[in-house]
């Protein structure tokens, strides 16, 4: 599983393997979570654990929503118990901060801006979830979303819940993704009044896993 970050020009990565149904459990405090965070999803547990550097391993456990970081389990597969309410995550060594399979690109003018995804594709998608947010600061308003991915299997709607446009890119359930052409492109669009968009207000998150079993997660600003 490989974890991406991107925030403005700084990104940042890394390499999961991924335990489902066990948690880390330790005889001695010295590999107790150094940190406790309550996160939506396994996704957001997963970036928790990519913005702290010293996170080598975490568990996230789907009932309370609890994702533990660890930084100090030097035989991570020797403490696991099994619990089904829990999957726990290594950060493989050595894949911090490789390079990313995602890049972003953004348009600006006083009247019309566009945030744009763009998505390397070489294997099969068979979960995509993209979402970008758009900060009604200077008076945002919708102005519809674009993609190149194939018509049919990607659904996507839109929130606007006055601060924020929520756009949304989740592909349809049984559905996958062939990589028919080598990178996809997802673009959010808006209107303004005059005023410009700043720069690194608005943010992404896009969630991709391939017929490999290989998720990638990435977040940042455009």
């Amino acid at each position: 599983m490989s974890i991406t970050q991107s925030i403005g020009q700084d990104i940042r990565s890394m390499e999961m393997s991924l335990m489902p149904d066990f948690k880390f459990q330790c005889a001695n405090t010295t590999c107790l979570p150094f940190l406790n965070v309550i996160t939506l999803n396994i996704e957001y547990c997963q970036i928790a654990c990519l913005g702290q550097s010293q996170c080598t391993a975490a568990t996230f456990h789907r009932s309370t929503s609890d994702c533990e970081l660890f930084d100090n389990m030097l035989n991570q597969n020797g403490n696991l118990l099994g619990d089904v309410d829990a999957i726990s995550m290594n950060v493989i060594s050595g894949t911090r901060f490789p390079p990313g399979s995602v890049s972003v690109s953004t348009t600006r003018t006083a009247y019309y801006a566009t945030d744009d995804i763009f998505i390397n594709c070489s294997t099969p998608l068979t979960n995509v979830t993209i979402q970008i947010t758009v900060s009604k600061t200077v008076g945002a308003t919708f102005n519809g979303g674009f993609t190149t991915f194939p018509g049919g299997q990607i659904n996507q709607y839109y929130i606007d819940n006055g601060t924020d446009i929520i756009y949304t890119w989740t592909i349809i359930n049984g559905q996958t993704i062939n990589c028919t052409i080598s990178t996809y492109q997802i673009q959010a669009q808006y209107g303004l009044s005059g005023t410009s968009q700043p720069n690194h207000v608005d943010s992404y998150t896009t969630i991709i896993e391939t017929s490999n079993g290989v998720t990638t997660v990435n977040s940042g600003y455009f």
